[in-house]
């Protein structure tokens, strides 16, 4: 009488092997450390070079951890900004960006901040890319872009939308909106010329990253959508992770390497510049509630995500040495590559040049110049002119351009 109830406990421990097999070959192991980290307010983006790490979000917050996110340090606060984005360049110099046109630099690793406004009609700012303190491109929810370069400024309307990422390799740019908009600028360092592009989805992209090679991008936006170009735009896949979740965060560390974290804390991996994808067994424990907002991938087996109710995770993995064989539901599944070559013109013409306002003294004097700077304006971009350059900040074009 109890040989169907054993009968059943067996097929309940071969389902539970197979699906061990299946995470098994798609998936990887990750450990997950959560730190109750500097804040109780909203944490929207991290970034970092070597062990130096910058997180920042809402009522000013502005916190630098020495130690790979173990510990933080709030920086003096800048009143009246809320921050959505930051980018540092090395272990020294960095740009935040923010509600109603807050710019903040660095050139001490985030320990003092001098702030600045960008007064172009005071747009909020979602995202920053920069090249050095003196060169960066930010983005806005009025879909326009800005780039400083040495103290000057252009501006191009792309979108009537929300613009939510903007990444660089070397001198080419990416921007990612609302609706699927994608724009590339192939050269935002000598030029000012934006084409919009057309990759297969009509859906919000979050966040990307522009790969090493230089002709590959990485965008991630709502319901687990990842679009991939290996060719600047001309073809596109499309990649569905089977999550209702929102992509919120992808980023690399070496060539090929890439990790997209979802507003759940799933985390997918790819070692092949996004061709194939390997999964997280677990998600970042949310013991809080809220949402992931970004993420960071320091190196081959280290990554901090930040989020909501200044929640902090630390991420260890080991790299799988295998290739994924898409069994399992939640695994990438590839639709046939789309061409779309980018528009022939440029989209967004150069209307006027914000000025940059300083909004009170740096905190810090810069020991430097830096040292990864474009060589300058280039002859045929739009006129430009010149803003105010904030006391303390070095003066003079920078000896060298952006690698």
């Amino acid at each position: 009488m109890r040989i169907p109830g054993i009968l059943y406990l067996l097929k309940l421990l071969l389902l539970y092997f197979q699906l061990l097999a299946c995470l098994g070959e798609d998936s990887f192991d990750a450990s997950w450390r959560t730190e109750y980290g500097p804040t109780t307010n909203d944490l929207y983006s991290v970034h970092g070079y070597d062990s130096a790490v910058v997180a920042v979000g809402d009522y000013f917050s502005l916190y630098v951890s020495p130690d790979l996110g173990t510990s933080w340090t709030s920086t003096r606060p800048i009143k009246q900004f809320f921050f959505k984005g930051v980018s540092m360049v090395d272990s020294s110099y960095g740009v935040a960006c923010g509600d109603a046109g807050a710019v903040a630099k660095t050139l001490n690793g985030g320990n003092f901040w001098s702030r600045y406004v960008l007064e172009s009609g005071v747009p909020d700012y979602t995202s920053v890319t920069a090249w050095s303190t003196d060169f960066y491109i930010v983005v806005s929810t009025s879909g326009v872009v800005v780039r400083i370069a040495n103290s000057f400024g252009s501006v191009a309307t792309l979108s009537d939308s929300s613009l939510n990422s903007v990444c660089h390799s070397g001198v080419t740019a990416y921007v990612v909106g609302d609706h699927g908009g994608v724009w590339i600028s192939t050269d935002a360092v000598n030029g000012w010329e934006w084409s919009k592009l057309a990759p297969p989805v009509n859906i919000s992209l979050h966040s990307a990253v522009s790969m090493r090679n230089g002709t590959s991008l990485i965008a991630v936006g709502n319901a687990g959508t990842v679009v991939v170009t290996h060719d600047q735009g001309a073809n596109w896949v499309n990649h569905s992770l089977g999550l209702e979740h929102t992509l919120v965060s992808v980023t690399e560390y070496a060539e090929g390497l890439v990790l997209i974290i979802s507003s759940a804390g799933d985390g997918f991996l790819s070692t092949d510049e996004g061709i194939s994808w390997f999964h997280t067994t677990s998600a970042a424990p949310r013991l809080l509630g809220g949402n992931v907002r970004s993420a960071f991938l320091l190196n081959e087996s280290y990554a901090i995500l930040v989020g909501d109710i200044g929640q902090v995770w630390i991420m260890t993995f080991i790299l799988p040495t295998r290739s994924p064989t898409g069994q399992p539901s939640s695994q990438p599944t590839s639709s046939p590559t789309h061409s779309h070559a980018p528009t022939s013109h440029p989209t967004g013409s150069p209307s006027s040049t914000p000025t940059v306002a300083p909004s009170g003294e740096p905190s810090g004097a810069p020991s430097s110049s830096p040292t990864a700077s474009p060589s300058g304006e280039p002859s045929g971009a739009p006129s430009s002119s010149p803003t105010v350059a904030p006391s303390g900040e070095p003066s003079g074009a920078p000896s060298s351009s952006p690698t």
